[in-house]
C-alpha cells in the first residue's frame, strides 16, 4: 500500500513544507515505543500529500515495527472491514502465529474476517453462539486482543487510508480500538479528505476528540516559496526558477500531487526537457512570467491529458482496471477486458511506466495492483460513456464470479454492485441479499441495510420480498430503530398472508419490538395473534415461544400471578412434545421465566428449584452462554434472600464462563454483580476493581442502561470508604442516567442511594428525607416490594442514625414486614437485629 511510487528522475523531491508534522508524527510515534498507545488522523484535501506524510513516517521508523496497512474503496464496493481486512490480511504472512500469547478465543474471531488465519490454525475451536449485539463486541475484543498481541512483540502501526469512505461498523470498531489501545505499544493511524467527510466520521471525530482519545493533524496548501523549493529539489537546482515556480503556484494554488502532474505535463508534451543543468524550456516568455505556459485549469484535465496519449487498447485496460473501483489483479482485468492475456500484460506495462498503475503487493494469488492516485481511477471512470461503463461491470462482475467461485463471500459486495450496475438483474438481487446477509453475520448493520435496500428496488417476487423485509427488521431491531422494525416486519406479513408458521414468526419478532420499547399493550397483542394462527396446529416449540413471551410480558407489568400460571400451562404443553433439542430448549427457557416470575413474585425457593431445573437443561445442551445465565440469576436469588456468600459464588460462576466464552457484554454484568457482593462482604477495594471495569466496558459496548445500577453501587462502595464527594457524584451519575433512560426502577434506587449520602455522609436530613420518600413512592406505585423493603431498611438506619428512633422503627418494622413476606431470611434477620438494638437501647 504505501512502497514508493515510481517516479522519473524530474520528478523527485523531497517532501516539502511538512517540518512540523513530521516532527508531531516522529513524537507520537516515540511515545507509542514507550508504551502509550496513539490514534492520529492526517487530514486534507484530496492531492496535499497524506498518504505521502505517513510514507515517510514509516520509512524512518525502521524495521522492528509490525505495520498493517489497509485502505476504504467507495462505499458500493466495500466489504464490512474492509481496511481492517486488507490490513490484517497484508500483515498476516510476516506473523508467526504460534508466537503470539493470544488465546484461541480472539484467534477465531480475527478468523471471520480473515478466513486464511483460520487455515493456518486448522484446529481453532469454534466459539460459543452468542446473541448479535453480544457476537459483535467479542469480534471487537478479538481484533483489539490480535493488535495487544502484536505490539506485545513489537511496536505496532495500524494506518487506515481513506477513512471518508469508511462504514460505520469500521468506524466503530476503530473507536473500540483508540479505547483499548492505551497502553500499548500501538499506533492506530487514518488518512482522509476533510472536504468528503460523511455523518459516521464527523460524528466519530467528535466523539474521540470529546474523549480525548485523537490527535489530529491538518495538512495546508503549500506556500509559494515552498512550491519554489520544491520545484528547485526537482529540478536538481539550489537557486532560480522564481518566475516558473510563481506561474505554477497561481494555477495550482500549492497543492503538491497537482503541481506534480502539471510538471509530469509538461514533460510529456515536450514544452519542459532537462539536461545536465536541469530544466529547459523553448518558450522564450520569461518577461511575461510563462502567462502563455499550457497548464490545464484543474488537475482533473492534466490527468484527462495523460490518459488521452494513452493509445487505444490500453486506454481500454486502464478503463477495466477503473471499474473494478478497488485495488484489482490482473487476471481479472484480463478475464473482464476480452482481450488477449500478452496484450493486456504489454497494456500493464506500459501503464506501470507511465506511474498511472503500481504494483502493490505480489502474492500467491499474483501481483496486486492499484492507482497510482484516486483522481486517475475517478478520471478514467468518469471519461466513459455509460454504455461502456455498463458493459465493463458485466464483465468485471463475471470475471469476480469465475476468480472467486470458490470463496463469492469475499467479493459479494463488489458482486452486486457490478451486476447492478451492470444492468443483470436477477444476480444483483441474489447478491445483494446474500451480502446483506453476509454483513449481518459479521454485525455491520448498516452495511446490511444498504445492501437489503439495493435488493428492494430489484426484487419482484413475494418471497423475494418477504426475505428481504425480514433481514431489514432484524437488523432495525438490533439498531433499536423499533419504528422502522415494525414498519418492515409489517411488510413480511403483507407478503406471508398464508404462511402461517412465518406469519406467528413475525408476530413474535414485532412483540419482542413493542416490549423493548415499553409498548406492552402492543406486545401481547402480536403474541396472542401469533397464537390464534397457531390455534389449528398441535403443539410446538414455536407456539411455547409465544407464550413465554406473553409470561415475560406479565412479569414487566408485574402480573406475577398470571406469568406463573402461563409458565406452568407451557411446560405442561412442553411436556407432550417428543424431547428433542428445541423441545429441550424450550423447556430451559420456560423454567427460567418461571423462576423468574416466583422471584419477583416472592417465592424465593420456588424461584430457585425451577432455575436449578433450567440450568440441568442447560447443562445437558452443552449450552455455556444459557449456564453463565442461569448461574447469574441464581445468583440474584441468593442476593434477594440475603444470602451474599451464595450470591457471590454463583455470579463468580457466571463470570468464569462468561470470560472463557468471550461474552463481553455479559462480563460487564457479572462484574457489576461481583462488585455488589463485595461491597456488602466489606471488600470495598475489590469492589471498586470490578465496578471500574464494568463502567468501562459499558462506555465501550455503549450498554448504558446497565451504568445506573454500577454508579449506584459505587457510590456504596465510596460511602463506606469514608469518601462521601465521590459517593455523591456517583448516585447522582446512577441518578441523571436512570432519568435519561426512563428507568422508574434504576431511578428509585437512585434516590435511595442519595439519601444514604445526605444522611450518613453528609448529614443533611432535609435533602435524605426528600430522597427516601421519592423512592418509596416510586417502588409502592410500581408495586416492586423487594426494593421498597430494602430502602424502608436503609431509610430506617439513617433515621437510627439522626437519634429519630420512633419513625426508625416504623421503617424497620415495615422492612420486615416485607421480607418475612417474601421469604428473603438474611435481610429480615439484619432489619430485625436493628430493630432490637433499637428497642434494647
Amino acid at each position: 500500500l504505501l512502497a514508493p511510487r515510481p517516479v522519473p528522475e524530474y520528478l523527485r523531491t523531497a517532501l516539502v513544507g511538512r517540518e512540523e508534522e513530521r516532527a508531531r508524527l516522529a513524537g507520537v510515534l516515540e511515545e507509542v515505543r514507550q508504551g502509550r498507545g496513539r490514534l492520529v488522523f492526517v487530514v486534507g484535501e484530496v492531492g496535499i500529500g497524506k498518504t505521502r506524510l505517513v510514507q515517510e513516517l514509516i520509512e524512518k521508523a525502521g524495521p522492528d515495527l509490525h505495520l498493517l496497512m489497509g485502505r476504504c474503496y467507495e462505499a458500493q464496493v466495500m466489504q464490512p472491514y474492509q481496511p481492517l481486512v486488507e490490513a490484517l490480511r497484508s500483515a498476516l504472512p510476516t506473523i508467526v502465529l504460534e508466537s503470539l500469547q493470544i488465546s484461541d478465543l480472539w484467534l477465531r474471531e480475527v478468523s471471520r474476517l480473515v478466513p486464511e488465519l483460520g487455515e493456518r490454525l486448522p484446529d481453532l475451536p469454534l466459539n460459543v453462539p452468542l446473541d448479535a449485539t453480544q457476537e459483535r463486541n467479542r469480534l471487537f475484543e478479538g481484533v483489539t486482543r490480535f493488535l495487544i498481541g502484536l505490539s506485545r512483540q513489537r511496536p505496532t502501526i495500524l494506518f487506515l487510508d481513506n477513512l471518508h469512505w469508511a462504514d460505520q461498523t469500521t468506524l466503530q470498531l476503530l473507536h473500540y480500538l483508540a479505547r483499548n489501545t492505551l497502553q500499548e505499544r500501538v499506533l492506530l493511524l487514518g488518512a482522509y479528505r476533510d472536504e468528503e467527510a460523511g455523518d459516521p466520521l464527523i460524528g466519530l471525530v467528535r466523539s474521540l476528540r470529546g474523549e480525548g482519545l485523537l490527535s489530529l493533524i491538518h495538512l495546508r496548501r503549500l506556500t509559494l516559496e515552498e512550491t519554489t523549493t520544491m520545484i528547485r529539489g526537482m529540478a536538481g537546482m539550489t537557486a532560480g526558477g522564481k518566475k516558473f515556480s510563481r506561474r505554477i503556484y497561481r494555477e495550482t494554488e500549492g497543492n503538491p500531487f497537482f503541481i506534480m502532474e502539471v510538471i509530469r505535463s509538461l514533460f510529456e508534451e515536450g514544452v519542459l526537457e532537462q539536461n545536465e543543468h536541469g530544466w529547459t524550456t523553448d518558450w522564450e516568455n520569461f518577461v511575461t512570467e510563462y502567462t502563455r505556459l499550457p497548464i490545464p485549469a484543474s488537475v482533473r484535465e492534466v490527468i484527462q491529458a495523460r490518459l488521452n496519449r494513452l493509445d487505444e487498447g490500453t486506454r481500454q485496460i486502464l478503463e477495466t482496471a477503473a471499474v473494478t473501483r478497488h485495488s484489482f489483479y490482473f487476471a481479472t482485468v484480463s478475464r473482464a477486458s476480452g482481450q488477449e492475456e500478452e496484450k493486456v500484460l504489454d497494456a500493464f506495462d506500459r501503464l506501470l511506466k507511465a506511474q498511472l498503475i503500481r504494483e502493490v503487493e505480489v502474492g500467491v494469488e499474483g501481483s496486486k495492483y492499484d492507482f497510482s492516485h484516486e483522481l486517475i481511477r475517478e478520471v478514467a471512470y468518469q471519461s466513459m460513456s455509460g454504455a461502456r461503463r455498463q458493459w465493463l461491470h458485466r464483465r468485471v462482475g463475471e470475471a469476480l464470479e469465475a476468480g472467486y467461485r470458490d470463496r463469492l463471500d469475499e467479493v459479494v459486495d463488489r458482486l452486486a454492485y457490478h451486476f447492478a450496475q451492470g444492468g443483470v438483474r436477477d444476480k444483483a438481487l441474489a447478491y445483494s441479499i446474500r451480502a446483506g446477509d453476509r454483513a449481518r453475520e459479521l454485525y455491520a448493520n448498516e452495511k446490511a441495510i444498504e445492501h437489503y435496500q439495493r435488493a428492494l428496488q430489484l426484487a419482484q417476487e413475494t418471497e423475494d420480498l418477504s426475505t428481504i423485509y425480514e433481514g431489514l427488521g432484524d437488523v432495525y431491531t438490533l439498531l433499536g430503530k423499533h419504528d422502522l422494525a415494525i414498519e418492515s416486519y409489517q411488510a413480511v406479513l403483507d407478503h406471508s398472508q398464508r404462511n402461517h408458521a412465518r406469519a406467528a414468526e413475525i408476530r413474535r419478532k414485532m412483540a419482542r419490538v413493542y416490549e423493548r420499547s415499553g409498548r406492552y399493550d402492543l406486545a401481547l397483542r402480536h403474541l396472542e395473534a401469533g397464537k390464534e394462527l397457531l390455534a389449528a396446529s398441535d403443539p410446538s416449540p414455536a407456539l411455547a415461544r409465544l407464550d413465554d413471551g406473553i409470561a415475560l410480558i406479565h412479569i414487566r407489568q408485574g402480573r406475577y400471578r398470571e406469568a406463573i400460571d402461563l409458565c406452568q400451562r407451557n411446560l405442561a404443553m412442553i411436556e407432550t412434545l417428543s424431547r428433542d433439542r428445541d423441545t429441550r430448549q424450550e423447556m430451559a427457557w420456560a423454567h427460567n421465566t418461571l423462576g423468574s416470575a416466583y422471584l419477583y413474585h416472592g417465592d424465593y425457593q420456588r424461584a430457585i428449584e425451577h432455575l436449578q431445573q433450567s440450568l440441568a437443561l442447560r447443562e445437558e445442551l452443552g449450552d455455556a452462554l444459557g449456564q453463565a445465565t442461569l448461574y447469574n440469576n441464581l445468583g440474584v436469588v441468593h442476593y434477594y434472600r440475603g444470602d451474599y456468600d451464595r450470591a457471590h459464588e454463583y455470579y463468580q460462576r457466571s463470570f468464569e464462563i462468561k470470560k472463557e466464552i468471550g461474552d463481553i457484554y455479559g462480563l460487564a454484568i457479572s462484574r457489576t454483580n461481583l462488585g455488589l457482593t463485595l461491597h456488602h462482604r466489606g471488600e470495598q477495594a475489590q469492589a471498586l476493581q470490578h465496578l471500574k471495569e464494568a463502567v468501562r466496558i459499558c462506555r465501550d459496548i455503549e450498554a448504558e442502561w446497565l451504568l445506573p445500577e454500577t454508579y449506584r453501587i459505587m457510590a456504596k462502595v465510596h460511602l463506606a470508604l469514608g469518601d462521601v464527594a465521590q459517593a455523591r457524584v456517583h448516585a447522582q451519575a446512577a441518578l441523571e442516567t436512570a432519568e435519561r433512560l426512563n428507568c422508574e426502577v434504576f431511578t428509585g434506587v437512585a434516590h435511595r442511594v442519595l439519601g444514604q449520602v445526605a444522611a450518613l455522609g453528609q448529614g443533611k436530613w432535609d435533602q435524605a428525607e426528600e430522597h427516601f420518600a421519592r423512592s418509596i413512592e416510586i417502588f409502592e406505585s410500581l408495586s416492586n416490594e423487594h426494593e421498597l423493603g430494602k430502602t424502608c431498611y436503609d431509610y430506617g438506619l439513617a433515621l437510627k442514625e439522626r437519634g429519630d428512633l420512633e419513625k426508625a422503627k416504623e421503617r424497620l418494622a415495615q422492612a420486615m414486614e416485607i421480607f418475612a413476606r417474601s421469604g428473603a431470611p438474611g435481610r429480615l434477620e439484619r432489619a430485625r437485629e436493628a430493630y432490637e438494638s433499637i428497642m434494647n437501647a
